[in-house]
């Protein structure tokens, strides 16, 4: 996570606060990327098969001042570098704090993020929700103890979860996704910048189409975008995976 904070930070100078980037962005833009390239991860369950979609409609967990929870849309978010994806960010919470989403903004993620970084939450164990198969969770991100080199220096890290309906993914497709997921934080100017590519086909993952049926159980893996991951939907197992993504 240390690049992607120098990166923040380098933007952000000079920059009036209501102007600046927190890191809730970069994390969007990465999630967003990796989902592209890990389709087993994005998309919908349709009548006992997995759909995958070839664009991500990124679902982003709110929570509205009266109580409650919605998870608006950022439409095409894969498209978007982590500027523009901080203007999104901005304007949905806006939007969906004082009731006034779009219809678009309304429609159906195809993965979801829920981030409780802002309130000092270490991790955060989301549960997906149908027809999704997938949900990605954020803790805070700060400033530890870490060993480089085999010297202890302070690091930024963050705790990912990720947690995967079996029936779209197994334990390899989820570690596939977290390890692209750090390698895009690693690389801060890759988000900096508008992809050029297009949405379909998995980058070093495997290319699936559809699924169905259940893996029984859950798997537990290790990526280079820490995770640690829970959760449940109704009909699968859950796939957890645990680490931290540091600098």
């Amino acid at each position: 996570m240390g690049p992607a904070m120098s990166w923040m930070a380098d933007h952000n100078a000079g920059l009036p606060v209501a102007s600046r980037m927190v890191p809730a962005a970069m994390l969007a833009t990465a999630t967003a990327r990796a989902a592209v390239s890990g389709s087993p991860v994005n998309g919908h369950m349709v009548d006992g098969s997995f759909q995958a979609a070839d664009t991500v409609q990124l679902g982003m967990a709110v929570s509205l001042r009266g109580g409650g929870l919605v998870a608006p849309v950022i439409s095409d978010a894969h498209r978007l570098d982590a500027p523009a994806m901080m203007t999104q960010l901005r304007d949905l919470v806006s939007r969906a704090r004082s009731g006034r989403l779009t219809s678009a903004q309304m429609g159906d993620p195809t993965i979801t993020i829920t981030n409780l970084g802002d309130r000092g939450t270490d991790a955060v164990f989301g549960v997906i929700y149908p027809p999704q198969v997938a949900m990605v969770g954020f803790g805070v991100v700060a400033q530890r103890p870490w060993v480089v080199d085999g010297v202890v220096a302070p690091a930024w890290l963050v705790t990912v979860t990720l947690a995967a309906d079996h029936r779209a993914s197994d334990g390899r497709d989820g570690a596939t996704f977290l390890g692209e997921l750090g390698r895009l934080l690693a690389d801060p100017d890759q988000l900096a910048t508008i992809p050029a590519v297009s949405a379909s086909g998995p980058a070093g993952g495997s290319d699936i189409a559809s699924r169905s049926g259940v893996a029984a159980g859950s798997d537990s893996a290790t990526g280079s975008g820490s995770t640690t991951g829970s959760g449940s939907t109704t009909g699968s197992g859950s796939d957890a995976k645990e680490g931290r993504h540091g600098s």
